[in-house]
């Protein structure tokens, strides 16, 4: 049985691929800033009893809360890692809907490439075999037009955020390789799944509330990842300790805005409410309320190759658009 520790083990993300692991008989240290009280929706692990996570699992997996704290400042005589065999690193400064430092870029920095330095010193000290980490498809850029992203493209990271995980990319190639420790680096598309925030969760209350929305017209394609397929994803990555390198991911279907909308609507049982608009006049209005970021992502195309990542990971994503997206809704609902 291996030994995993997840950072980010109460977020979006980590607390799904935690329950995830748990369940398919890895032990499992859920790494935390310090212990939850109450854990939301999202950590949907069974109840903190004794600091230990005690599921009734056929396999026998089981897993603790091991206190990291800010990831910036983390202590390089931690024993947090001991015996730990892979690290998943899910933890990080993510996109902020309201910015508020007055440098993004250092803000993103000091979490996601200081912090990511740290960590990955830790796990070299405490002899980690395997460091699995969690970047972003916006490392190739922010829009795909002629051809989908891959893996071997030439980065283009356009904000703070992307910056900032394609530097810490960078460095754990250059630090992780000489030592013989296998470095994955996974670039999923958008995740979606039950308690999905940002820029999803508010199309999705949109399409809840019943919105007319302007997007009727909107010819694109956008590649989706779901968070069941990306816990998939790790999982292989997990039992691949000879492999080393950086994969995109990505549900194997892309959808257009208006699919999306529908799908949306489908699964929480709303009738669609699109409306034509010509497109020039949306991003006009945008531009002039400040919403240019919003309707390029509601309008540009973003498709992704994953081929590559199915082929030497043996992973095989699932077609689960409908099923996330009803557990979607009952999230919001909640």
């Amino acid at each position: 049985m291996k030994r995993v520790l997840v950072t980010g083990a109460t977020g979006f993300v980590g607390s799904r691929v935690c329950e995830w692991l748990v369940e398919a008989g890895y032990q499992v240290k859920a790494a935390v800033r310090c212990l939850p009280q109450n854990p939301p929706p999202t950590l949907t692990l069974p109840r903190v009893r004794e600091r230990e996570l005690l599921p009734s699992l056929p396999k026998g997996g089981r897993g603790d809360f091991v206190i990291l704290g800010d990831l910036e400042t983390l202590p390089m005589n931690s024993t947090a890692l001991e015996g730990v065999d892979c690290v998943i690193h899910c933890a990080g400064r993510a996109h902020v809907m309201v910015e508020e430092a007055a440098d993004p870029l250092q803000a993103f920095r000091a979490v996601n490439v200081e912090g990511t330095q740290r960590l990955a010193q830790l796990a070299a000290q405490a002899g980690v075999k395997q460091f699995i980490f969690l970047s972003s498809i916006k490392v190739n850029g922010e829009k795909t037009t002629d051809s989908p992203f891959r893996a071997e493209d030439v980065s283009a990271p356009e904000d703070p955020y992307a910056q900032s995980k394609w530097e810490a990319e960078q460095w754990l190639h250059d630090y992780l390789a000489p030592l013989g420790i296998s470095l994955i680096i996974i670039r999923p598309a958008l995740i979606y799944g039950a308690g999905v925030k940002g820029n999803f969760e508010r199309l999705c209350r949109w399409v809840q509330k019943g919105i007319p929305l302007p997007l009727a017209g909107i010819s694109n394609h956008r590649s989706l990842l779901s968070l069941e397929n990306l816990c998939r994803l790790i999982g292989a990555a997990i039992e691949h300790l000879e492999v080393s390198g950086t994969f995109v991911a990505a549900d194997r279907d892309s959808l257009s805005t208006p699919q999306l909308i529908c799908a949306i609507a489908e699964a929480f049982e709303k009738r669609p409410r699109l409306f034509y608009c010509p497109t020039f006049l949306l991003s006009f209005i945008c531009f002039i309320t400040n919403k240019k970021s919003i309707f390029a992502r509601l309008s540009d195309s973003l498709v992704v190759d994953a081929t590559l990542t199915e082929k030497i990971l043996g992973w095989t994503p699932e077609k689960m658009l409908v099923g996330e997206l009803k557990q979607i809704y009952r999230s919001i609902e909640r």
